[in-house]
């Protein structure tokens, strides 16, 4: 007795299974953590170092190149990359997917550790960045004052968010941590008067010694009286800005005091700002939210915006708002891909009412649909899967497969019925009969998802979820068909009479003619087969490659990017013009604009300090009923001024998808490096690079290639000066280089004397050189230095002149490197820099080694080539894994290949939908590519197996085919239509992310329009010409 017979047999026990498998995944799905993407590891090692107001030689030579010396030798080390800019360091490290990157951190934390100490003291400690997706903010708030345009508000705003916003988010269970960005801290500003202090014959070292000396509180001891013990204290510690300005500094030989205030004023003002941000062009406070790992995304938002709302309440006078929130565009998917469930679901509904004019055999194969796709969520528990956008796109695209099963087990059954007077009986043998035919096409579709899931890199790692849940689907779809399906057509038919389901004699006598002729004239069907597959293989090689489809997420950016040197009040003043012609635009809601470090706080896996001072960032965001971002970005950029329209472009977002696969990184870009060993130690190598560089730009700026903007990288110089020291006389009066550096820091950026204790908070007393702001380049030379012979004036010893140096130094396995980014604006990524490097070639440029150095190609259109080859090999793979399985269903080597030459028909389907409605090949139709392969063999595979249970019972070959034809017909177009009509919404691309799916779904559709309708003719002629007759046949045939 086989299982269907089991079922058949004891309905209440299969009903109550079935139930129990539906109850524990309803229990699973409430404990599965939703996310935006699931837990990935990309093998990276990146470290952040500051030091601040360094130029980026001094940083390169004293930071970069001592932890790229540290790192190179990581197990697993691919390349080392750096980047060193004015006050910060980045290294890079590259590993290969196959390390151990936990183990690999630790090591990396360990050589800092010991690093160290050879690092400058002035220097920040290293940070290791966290490249995990999971754990970048997943909501971004800004505090604004309830007082528009109040510039004055923001050290109010930064208190109260760090003394009473910060410690709220932090107490939710769910939030590990809140960062505050954008804000002004306050400090005490001692403004020193060089000329005053030197007049009085003191230095800066007597001010700080003094300053410090002065703000302690000291103990006294302890006094006994009586029964009881004092303790006792001196209250020397400053408690007002007046007791600064009191401080006695010496004592003139007239005995009149010289204080604080004689030679400096003391006022309360802000620490020297990195970054802004404003809201709606409004001076505000970002702050980024984090979760913790195992919290669930949705929670973790609905707790922060009830905790916003509260606070909105409680403090009027300012307004928190939520900027961006992760969990938005996570719900708006959810949502989508169950409207796609339901939709498909109602359409496979109407099909099945619509073939078999009986409820009694559609709600049972509609039933399958929700136990399939319930009971996989306890599969994703005890595997460790969570709702993401891939696993709930998986379940939304195995929704048009999983009704697969249950309606050739259905149909089956009816044929049985019609012979057999028990229903029971009818029931069991009719699903029995089908059970091998139907695992062997469930296999073939589960297979062609190892692949991917086995696919080594980012991309293994992203699609293993959506493999996971097509498989937990398909093969709890087919338990169903073959228990709960049977179970219940036999209980609910016992007391019906069986009506044959709908197949129009017109339609099987004119398919019946159509195979004779085609059996009649096989090498001219094989020809016209043959044509229509190569005319689509030339079509798909014209087709525009890109590397995912665009999503409409109603936001844009304006990146802002400012002569190198310019300040930060600068960039923010033209940040805030971008602003305010944004907000005129029709269709725009809000502005937030990122200006200098700020920037990069708001951009996930970005070192926090790796935006300049003279770039920003204007995110604008639509209305909810503004369809066509490009119409607004192309209203916008149409209002910018012309004298700004070459510091400003705009561009999509990147997704954290996107930004995962490579949306980050430009386009095509083209990197100049030297080989370490042969680096000339003199600057001649970056200039010939440099020079190389321009002479790329603009050769592609002549050409006629749709090229939107072409960047140098590593060649930008910005204005500065260099100072020189006579050595021979500050050897004679004993001036070290450190002490005259100490002096000029102090005066122009500040030194920390001691802090200012308050109730709540520490304010920093700096000392800074008076009117630091707008410093005269000659007054410095009047600054007083410490010799031997008392303070003299730093024009004696050092004279100054202006120099250019270099805005960043690049370096990559730690050689220079310049690099010229080029942004594509046409959809054939591949396609314009394959021309872009013929151009190039034309001139030489395209050799490994050009001018003394290396030329090499890199960007989205190389990593596009490399997914391509990869998801080749994962086609090959499927298909090879696929023959395999129907190799060991048919027991023959010969039957497979028949089955197998549906694919590239079914391929060609999908190119030429895909031409038709405008769509390029992307990662996604790869993807929907793969995915055909299992699902178009499956109609192949039961017309092959009843064609050779025909034959095995006496039939003729011909009288086989058509006997198969006649019976698989039905099931053929039901399957056909019905996994179409699951997909259906997809292809529609409605709902937030829907443009992701669209893709994939019109290459399912495409592919199984012109797939399955071949299939029924391509069949019949390769099986009458190469099968061996009445040899092949299943196991349970035999």
């Amino acid at each position: 007795m086989n299982l269907p017979q089991i079922a058949v047999r004891r309905p209440v026990a299969t009903c109550c299974l079935t139930c129990a498998a539906v109850l524990i995944g309803i229990i699973a799905l409430t404990r599965l953590p939703v996310n935006l993407l699931p837990p990935l590891e990309i093998p990276t090692v990146t470290v952040w170092t500051t030091w601040t107001d360094t130029p980026p030689e001094i940083v390169a030579r004293e930071i970069t190149e001592p932890i790229e010396s540290a790192l190179r030798n990581l197990p697993g080390a691919m390349q080392v990359r750096s980047i060193s800019r004015e006050g910060e360091s980045l290294v890079t490290v590259e590993l290969d997917w196959g390390a151990d990157l936990q183990s690999t951190l630790l090591t990396a934390r360990e050589r800092l550790d010991t690093q160290r100490f050879l690092l400058p003291a002035e220097s920040d400690r290293p940070v290791l960045l966290d490249t995990d997706p999971d754990r970048a903010p997943m909501m971004g708030l800004v505090l604004e004052s309830g007082t528009r345009n109040d510039d004055g508000a923001t050290s109010s705003l930064q208190r109260l968010a760090e003394q009473v916003l910060r410690p709220r988010l932090e107490q939710l269970p769910e939030v590990a941590r809140a960062s505050i960005v954008g804000g002004a801290r306050p400090e005490v500003q001692i403004n020193i008067d060089p000329a005053r202090l030197a007049a009085f014959g003191l230095s800066l070292d007597l001010v700080q010694d003094v300053l410090n000396a002065s703000n302690r509180d000291l103990p006294a001891g302890l006094m006994r009286r009586g029964n009881y013990r004092y303790t006792l204290r001196i209250d020397g510690a400053f408690r007002s800005l007046d007791d600064m300005r009191a401080t006695v500094l010496a004592t003139r030989p007239d005995g009149a005091l010289i204080r604080v205030r004689d030679v400096a004023t003391v006022r309360m003002g802000e620490q020297d700002r990195r970054g802004a941000v404003l809201f709606d062009g409004t001076p505000a406070i970002g702050v980024l939210v984090q979760k913790t790992a195992d919290a669930n995304l949705l929670a973790a938002s609905e707790a922060v915006n009830a905790l916003v709302r509260q606070y909105n309440v409680e403090f009027p006078d300012v307004s928190l708002t939520v900027a961006f929130d992760q969990a938005t565009f996570v719900r708006g998917s959810i949502r989508n891909a169950l409207t796609a469930l339901a939709g498909g679901g109602v359409l496979a509904l109407i099909v099945l009412l619509a073939w078999f004019r009986s409820f009694r055999y559609a709600i049972p194969v509609a039933l399958t649909m929700p136990v399939a796709v319930i009971a996989a969520f306890a599969v994703f528990d005890a595997t460790g899967v969570g709702l993401n956008i891939m696993s709930i796109g998986g379940l939304a695209l195995g929704i048009g497969m999983l009704v697969d099963n249950a309606i050739i087990s259905v149909e089956n059954i009816v044929r049985h019925r019609e012979t057999d007077p028990d229903v029971q009986s009818a029931a069991g043998n009719g699903a029995a009969e089908v059970a091998l035919p139907m695992a062997a096409s469930t296999l073939t579709t589960v297979a062609v998802f190892l692949p991917m899931a086995l696919t080594p890199g980012v991309a293994g790692q992203l699609f293993r979820d959506q493999a996971l849940a097509v498989t937990a689907s398909l093969i709890l779809s087919w338990t169903a068909a073959l228990t709960l399906l049977p179970a219940l057509v036999a209980r609910w038919s016992r007391r019906a009479t069986a009506r044959r389901a709908r197949q129009p004699a017109s339609l099987y006598g004119t398919y019946r003619r159509a195979v004779d002729a085609a059996i009649n004239h096989p090498v001219r069907g094989l020809i016209l087969l043959l044509g229509f597959a190569l005319i689509a293989g030339f079509i798909g090689r014209n087709l525009p490659r890109s590397f995912y489809p665009e999503v409409d997420q109603g936001v844009f950016w304006m990146d802002l990017s400012l002569v190198s040197g310019t300040s930060l009040e600068t960039t923010v003043e033209r940040a805030r013009t971008l602003s305010a012609l944004a907000l005129t635009i029709p269709g725009v809601r809000h502005t937030l604009t990122t200006a200098g470090a700020a920037g990069a706080a708001f951009v996930p896996g970005t070192a926090p300090g790796a935006t300049r001072l003279e770039t920003a960032r204007v995110q604008v965001f639509l209305d909810e009923e503004q369809p066509d971002t490009p119409a607004v970005m192309a209203a916008l950029r149409y209002s910018i001024p012309p004298g700004m329209q070459s510091q400003v472009d705009l561009k999509p977002p990147v997704s954290a998808l996107s930004s995962i696969l490579g949306g980050r990184q430009p386009d095509l870009s083209i990197r100049l490096h030297m080989d370490k060993r042969t680096a000339d130690p003199v600057d001649s190598d970056q200039r010939r690079m440099s020079e190389t560089a321009e002479f790329i730009r603009s050769l592609l700026f002549e050409s006629m290639l749709p090229l939107a903007d072409i960047t140098l990288r590593g060649v930008d110089l910005r204005p500065s000066y260099r100072i020189d020291i006579d050595a021979r006389l500050a050897a004679r009066l004993d001036v070290k280089p450190e002490g005259i550096a100490e002096t000029l820091r102090t005066y122009l950026g500040g030194r920390t004397a001691t802090h200012l204790d308050r109730t709540d908070e520490r304010i920093p007393i700096v000392l800074h050189g008076r009117s630091q702001d707008d410093t005269d380049i000659r007054d410095l030379l009047d600054l007083a230095v410490d010799t031997l012979n008392g303070p003299i004036p730093l024009r004696v010893l050092a004279t100054i002149e202006p120099v250019e140096v270099a805005g960043e130094i690049l370096r990559m396995d730690q050689a220079p490197m310049v690099i010229v980014d080029v942004d594509i604006a046409s959809d054939d990524l591949v396609g314009v820099a394959d021309r872009v490097r013929d151009l190039m070639a034309q001139e030489g440029l395209a050799d490994n080694r050009f001018n003394g150095h290396y030329v090499e190609f890199t960007g989205t259109h190389q990593t596009l080539r490399t997914a391509y080859r990869s998801l080749l090999v994962s086609l090959l793979f499927s298909i090879v894994v696929v023959l395999l399985i129907l190799a060991a269903q048919f027991e023959s080597l010969r039957l497979p290949w028949i089955i197998i030459a549906v694919i590239p028909l079914a391929l060609a389907g999908s190119v030429y939908v895909l031409t038709l409605l405008g769509e390029s090949l992307n990662i996604i139709t790869w993807i929907g590519a793969i995915v055909l392969v299992g699902i178009v063999v499956n109609d192949a595979i039961l017309k092959v197996d009843f064609i050779v249970r025909a034959e095995r019972d006496g039939l003729s070959r011909r009288d086989a085919i058509h006997e198969a034809g006649r019976r698989r017909l039905r099931p053929i177009l039901m399957t056909t239509v019905t996994t179409i009509c699951g997909v259906l919404p997809l292809a529609l691309g409605f709902g937030t992310g829907g443009e992701l799916g669209m893709p994939l779904a019109r290459t399912l559709i495409g592919g199984l329009i012109l797939g399955s309708g071949l299939t029924l003719f391509v069949v019949p002629i390769l099986y009458s010409l190469f099968a061996r007759p009445s040899t092949s046949g299943t196991a349970e045939s035999r």
